[in-house]
């Protein structure tokens, strides 16, 4: 019982982050009528996005919405409804630029333990090709953290070069960036007219009053969203570190259809930073992808999220009048109260159901997204509580 009354109080606590997931990241004007460029990831699953520090108010909240995407490349750009006090300080270059570079970054990490106030970060581009050669990435040695993401590069004349996008957790101080010529190829496929800076007044300025014209343009990005949020890039969430108990195929989306990006060795320790139906989202080597559950160890963290996520596709009127039971020995699922029934499926010893009624010597019960029927004092130790639905 002691087990079961842990895993409730772990589905009370986890349900509302699990289900309403709130983040953070960074995005930055690329436009003086209100295009914002980030990160796809940052708002990945949103269902509600806004953007504070526009025009250096961080009270004030803007509603943004969603103008293009592109996943392959992790780029977003967004738009809100706003006038600006001053037209953009910096402007964009399109060309590569050289190893070596010195770079530096704004952005709002951390931001409910670290505040509000912009920071500044710096260091070089330390190769023009990212994570295994991705060509679309610069690897810099400007330190990033949580919230960084969607965040822009810019290079010592002040120019935007890219877009950050990942660190890399194996290594100290390897951080990623999204090139701009990858950023000009979605802004160009919207149909929206975006005019893009074209002066850069922060061009032969010192380094702090680089950061004086820039910073009122780069924004904080709050989402709440429905999926699980990156850890890597968001805050507020943490990894699950998670051990692969065979080679794990690391896919680019959770199908059985999705292209590998890459195997993942047996024995190797991950990140999971969600989940979605039978994938785990991971952060392997600097990139993001999915992998399915079969391939990692169980764990008690991984157990909770993969029962919250079971628990959420119940039925209203379960959620609120249920018990929870642990299978005793092999049960039988059947479709209806009776011995004549088809058999659904078959739940293995060990696993968590939900009881959630009684019909005619049956149980009925809730697991894993369906409604079905076991076999009176057969499967699982019945308690006082479940009693209830047998005087219905």
């Amino acid at each position: 019982m002691k087990h079961l009354n842990r895993l409730i109080i772990f589905l009370l606590l986890i349900l509302p982050t699990t289900i309403l997931a709130q983040s953070s990241g960074t995005g930055f004007l690329v436009s003086n009528n209100g295009y914002i460029a980030t990160c796809y990831h940052v708002i990945e699953g949103a269902t509600d996005i806004k953007i504070k520090g526009v025009n250096n108010d961080f009270n004030k909240k803007y509603n943004a919405r969603v103008i293009a995407t592109d996943k392959t490349n992790d780029l977003a750009i967004l738009k809100i409804d706003c006038k600006l006090e001053s037209s953009l300080k910096y402007s964009i270059k399109w060309n590569v630029s050289d190893v070596g570079q010195e770079v530096f970054t704004l952005g709002y990490p951390l931001k409910t333990t670290m505040g509000e106030e912009i920071k500044l970060t710096n260091g070089i581009i330390s190769s023009k090709s990212g994570f295994q050669g991705d060509i679309t990435t610069y690897q810099i040695t400007v330190p990033v953290q949580p919230g960084n993401s969607g965040g822009p590069l810019f290079d010592k004349n002040g120019y935007v070069i890219g877009v950050i996008n990942a660190k890399h957790n194996g290594a100290e101080n390897v951080g990623y960036a999204v090139k701009t010529n990858i950023l000009r190829n979605l802004i160009q496929s919207t149909s929206h007219s975006i005019s893009l800076p074209q002066s850069n007044q922060l061009y032969g300025k010192s380094l702090t009053s680089q950061v004086k014209l820039a910073r009122k343009d780069v924004l904080i990005i709050e989402v709440n969203s429905t999926s699980y949020s990156n850890p890597v890039v968001s805050e507020n969430v943490k990894p699950i570190n998670v051990r692969t108990k065979s080679e794990a195929k690391f896919k680019d989306k959770p199908d059985v259809l999705g292209n590998i990006i890459a195997y993942i060795p047996k024995s190797t320790m991950i990140e999971i930073v969600g989940k979605e139906d039978l994938y785990w989202k991971v952060f392997y080597k600097g990139k993001l992808g999915y992998s399915h559950e079969m391939y990692f160890e169980e764990t008690y963290d991984t157990f909770i999220i993969k029962e919250a996520e079971k628990y959420s596709k119940m039925p209203p009127k379960y959620q609120s009048n249920n018990e929870i039971a642990t299978i005793t020995s092999t049960a039988k699922m059947k479709n209806k109260p009776s011995v004549l029934g088809n058999i659904i499926t078959n739940i293995t010893e060990g696993e968590i159901i939900y009881v959630v009624g009684f019909d005619d010597g049956f149980w009925k019960i809730f697991y894993n997204g369906r409604e079905g029927y076991l076999f009176d004092g057969m499967y699982f130790d019945v308690t006082y509580d479940m009693m209830r639905f047998k005087k219905h």
